[in-house]
């Protein structure tokens, strides 16, 4: 794509933003580059911070992840009582003091690890992730134009990529160079940005109607199964993205910080540019058929990354799974916004539900990766996280599918 035909679409598609839509782009293009700049190097400092322990890794985002979907039903009881801007801007603390949890622990390396601040860690970022997502999600299904999801939601990918492409590369050499409490005082300063563009959203109120107990029932009931696995499956995928394969990267690289930010950021600039047409794709009627290739790249990609060797075959194999990505993530997103809008309620328990089972997905995948490593040791934990992501491909392609129909 040209660098003219880039602009006129960004024109183009944003012409028809509201200011509040506007608004909270820029809030998530903040919060985006937080999360970016500091994302696969977290797990990575996980993992050196306990003595290289994949163990360790396993265990804290895993109860991380459980933590949240535990978490999501009390989020979804306060949206009626503070509203959405106010649960979002509530979250934003938690997520800084997970962040500044991760300094102490940079700036205090030495002995026996601090096991207490990294379970403040644990509880901050679960408490973040659940008060966050959920009415991020509404404020974007009632925020986005019904008749250019799709686009819309390209336009959030790409214009974030754009902006944040050498985020990691600048986070490997920051971790190289200054280590790791610089990053993360990078990645709060970030967070503490992005409070300003939601001074310019008004503070809109949703009705939750389940309860807590509720709300788990409904998930596993019979008539929501299928929404489930694909969440569920949705979620593993997720996992893997961005826990197992980054530290498997690592230490395929000869745990180069440098050169794992560098790789992560040439695999961004690889993929962005599709985002846009992708996005068209969508919104002119060809959502079946962008689904299904979407799936077959993405599922294919996890199957190759089992072959990786090389730091060239890392590349190659990340931005051929990246397209698939970018393709199974934007029809996601898009048609949940779709769905949400189209039953008539802005958030809809089924947006709870869907964060619920992303989470116990995401879970799943780790304890997989645990028994696998565990049975047959830590390649074959990889090996198993992989694996589980492809199959888990196919069941949000399934999902979306019948949404498509």
């Amino acid at each position: 794509m040209s660098i003219q035909s880039y602009r006129e679409r960004v024109v183009a598609y944003s012409g028809h933003m509201s200011g509040e839509l506007m608004a909270l782009y820029i809030h998530r293009l903040l919060m985006h580059a937080a999360f970016v700049v500091a994302g696969v190097f977290t797990v990575v400092f996980v993992y050196k911070y306990f003595h290289d322990s994949l163990w360790a890794v396993l265990t804290v985002f895993g109860s991380m992840y459980f933590l949240t979907a535990l978490l999501t039903p009390l989020s979804g009881k306060l949206l009626s009582h503070l509203g959405l801007r106010t649960l979002i801007v509530l979250a934003l603390p938690f997520s800084s003091v997970g962040v500044l949890a991760l300094y102490h622990l940079s700036v205090n390396p030495g002995g026996e690890p601090l096991v207490w601040v990294m379970v403040v860690f644990v509880v901050c970022s679960a408490l973040y992730r659940a008060f966050y997502w959920l009415p991020y999600q509404v404020d974007m299904t009632r925020l986005i134009d019904r008749g250019h999801r799709g686009s819309q939601v390209a336009l959030l990918m790409s214009v974030a990529d754009v902006n944040v492409v050498v985020m990691p590369f600048w986070g490997g050499l920051i971790v190289a160079q200054y280590g790791f409490d610089a990053l993360f005082i990078l990645s709060l300063l970030l967070t503490m940005a992005a409070l300003l563009p939601l001074m310019y959203i008004q503070n809109h109120f949703e009705e939750y109607s389940w309860g807590f107990m509720q709300s788990f029932r409904e998930l596993f009931s019979a008539k929501h199964r299928p929404l489930f696995a694909a969440y569920v499956g949705d979620g593993a995928q997720s996992a893997a993205q961005v826990i197992v394969w980054p530290l498997f990267v690592f230490l395929l690289l000869d745990q180069e910080y440098v050169a794992l930010g560098a790789i992560t950021a040439l695999t961004f600039l690889a993929v962005m540019c599709l985002q846009f047409t992708v996005g068209h794709l969508f919104d002119s009627g060809h959502k079946k058929r962008v689904l299904w290739w979407g799936a077959v790249f993405s599922a294919s990609g996890w199957f190759l990354r089992l072959f990786v060797a090389t730091p060239l075959g890392i590349f190659v194999v990340d931005t051929y799974h990246g397209v698939g990505q970018s393709v199974n993530r934007m029809t996601i997103d898009a048609m949940t916004y779709e769905q949400a809008a189209d039953n008539g309620r802005y958030i809809d328990e089924y947006t709870a539900l869907k964060e619920i089972g992303l989470n116990l997905g995401r879970t799943f995948c780790l304890l997989v990766v645990a028994m696998g490593a565990y049975v047959g040791g830590i390649p074959i934990g990889f090996a198993a996280g992989i694996l589980v992501a492809a199959i888990a491909t196919l069941y949000t392609a399934r999902l979306n599918e019948r949404v498509c129909l």
